[in-house]
């Protein structure tokens, strides 16, 4: 057996190694401090968001149909908690993908880009669904009244008959 070569292939193996993990530790420092600072900020948005929306446009949005679709649906929240948890997510997401671009990963770098390329459609979405909440009431105050009368209705929904 060879045993000064397997012990200088070994130490030449934990010496590449040591060094390989001493140079991405300040990479992960870097990352966990990115993720550190837009935690901060995104719970800072957050509350301000609240605080702000909830002095007056929570208010008059209450009292509109936007604000009726809200409570109808049972969500339990407010309007400015929605806007200001939505403004959370996106800047964590922001400050994530930037963690992760530190840290110098290809696979993992490659995956964010593609999750950043769809966060701008993440809003317009969310506007989709809650126009399907609002079409929802106004469907409630138009067929509440059509199941109180389903003679005059049946007319309507069949008029050969």
């Amino acid at each position: 057996m060879n045993y000064p070569s397997w012990q200088s292939a070994f130490l030449e193996t934990a010496r590449e190694l040591v060094q390989r993990v001493s140079g991405f530790i300040p990479n992960l420092l870097s990352a966990a401090i990115l993720l550190l600072l837009g935690w901060l900020l995104a719970r800072l948005i957050r509350l301000s968001i609240r605080k702000l929306m909830g002095l007056g446009l929570g208010r008059l949005s209450a009292a509109r149909a936007v604000g009726n679709a809200v409570e109808r649906s049972k969500l339990h929240y407010t309007i400015p908690s929605l806007t200001g948890s939505l403004a959370y997510w996106i800047i964590l997401a922001l400050f994530a993908a930037a963690a992760v671009e530190r840290l110098e990963l290809a696979l993992a770098d490659n995956l964010v880009s593609q999750l950043a390329f769809y966060l701008p459609r993440v809003p317009p979405g969310l506007l989709l669904v809650f126009a399907g909440v609002l079409l929802e009431s106004t469907e409630d105050r138009v067929l509440v009244p059509a199941r109180k009368f389903p003679q005059e209705a049946s007319i309507l929904a069949n008029p050969e008959a």
